[in-house]
C-alpha cells in the first residue's frame, strides 16, 4: 500500500515558498503554539489555521467529519500569503495547521482512526509542505523511512502507523492540509494515488474495528526492527573498541 508520494511536479498551483517561509518564521517567534497530542509528544505543537469552529487553542485541533463546522481562525487574519494560497485551491478544505516539532524531539507511533478517518476511505487526503526543516528529520510510515525536503508538496498515508523524529538542532515546521478530492484534484493526482483510493475504502470499514489489533502487531514489528538495528550498532561499537585495544 502506498505510504507517501512527492506531488510537487504534479501540483498546478504556484507556491511562493519565500513568502510562506517568512510568515512561518513570524509565527515561530510571535505565534501562540498550542499542544493537544501530549500523549504522543509534549513538544509537538500546532497553530490551527482552519479548525473546528475557528478555535485557535488546543480544542481547535480536534478532528471532525462535518466540514460545515470548520472555520478560519483569527491567526489567518494576521497573515497575507497563506490565506491567499489556500483561497487558490478549488476544493473543500478540511483542517489546516502549522505543525512544529521541537529540535531533538520525536512523535511516537500513531495512526488516524477517528471520525475524520471515515472520509479517508472516500475523498480526504492529507498534504504536507515542509517549511522549516533540516537533514536530521526522519519520517516513518509503515515500513518506509524517508525525508521531506523544504518547499515540496507531499501526500502522506496517515491511516498507517506513522511517526517522526527531529534529531536536528532547529525546529521543524510543516503546513499540513486536509483536502477533499474532486474533479480538480483528479486532474493532477498521479494514477497510483488515484488507484490507492480503493484500498482506503476497504480500510475505512475494517480498520476502526481492528485498530487495536493492527496497532499491536505493527508496533511489535516496528519495535523488533529498531531493536535489531540497535543491537547491530552496539556490536559495531564493540568491534571498534576491540580493534582499538
Amino acid at each position: 500500500m502506498l505510504t507517501h508520494c512527492d506531488l510537487t511536479k504534479h501540483f498546478p498551483i504556484p507556491l511562493d515558498f519565500d513568502r510562506l517561509k517568512s510568515e512561518c518564521e513570524y509565527l515561530l517567534r510571535e505565534g501562540a503554539w498550542c499542544g493537544r497530542y501530549r500523549h504522543l509528544s509534549p513538544h509537538w505543537t500546532t497553530i490551527p489555521l482552519i479548525s473546528l469552529n475557528g478555535i485557535v487553542g488546543p480544542a481547535g485541533n480536534r478532528s471532525t467529519d462535518d466540514y460545515s463546522q470548520l472555520r478560519k481562525t483569527e491567526v489567518v487574519k494576521k497573515l497575507s500569503y497563506i490565506p491567499f494560497f489556500l483561497e487558490q485551491l478549488p476544493c473543500v478544505l478540511g483542517r489546516v495547521r502549522l505543525i512544529n516539532l521541537k529540535a531533538g524531539e520525536k512523535v511516537t507511533p500513531h495512526r488516524e482512526i477517528g471520525a475524520e478517518f471515515v472520509k479517508y476511505g472516500f475523498r480526504l487526503i492529507r498534504l504536507h509542505i515542509p517549511v522549516i526543516t533540516n537533514g536530521q528529520v526522519r519520517f516513518y510510515v509503515g515500513s518506509k523511512t524517508f525525508q521531506m525536503d523544504a518547499g515540496r508538496l507531499y501526500y502522506l498515508n496517515t491511516s498507517k502507523i506513522h511517526w517522526v523524529e527531529n534529531l536536528g538542532e532547529e525546529d521543524r515546521i510543516h503546513l499540513a492540509m486536509d483536502i477533499l478530492r474532486n474533479d480538480w484534484t483528479e486532474s493532477w493526482l498521479p494514477s497510483d494515488l488515484r488507484l490507492h483510493r480503493h484500498s482506503h475504502r476497504l480500510r475505512r470499514f475494517y480498520l476502526p474495528f481492528l485498530s487495536r489489533w493492527h496497532n499491536y502487531i505493527e508496533k511489535r514489528q516496528i519495535r523488533a526492527r529498531y531493536v535489531s538495528k540497535e543491537k547491530q550498532m552496539l556490536k559495531q561499537v564493540g568491534r571498534e573498541r576491540l580493534g582499538g585495544w
